[in-house]
């Protein structure tokens, strides 16, 4: 089945945005899996 204009353009514009969409995704679950570890905070010294 041929593909009308309007499919063409929406589809070129999903590939088009596909690798950008795909790097959000990565950064959206790189920051859960990092706020899911422990935070540790290093005390401060006392040197007053």
């Amino acid at each position: 089945m041929p593909k009308t204009p309007e499919t063409r353009q929406i589809v070129d514009g999903l590939r088009e945005a596909a690798p950008e969409i795909a790097d959000w995704h990565v950064l959206h679950w790189d920051v859960q899996r990092l706020n899911a570890q422990p935070c540790s905070i290093p005390e401060q010294p006392s040197g007053r």
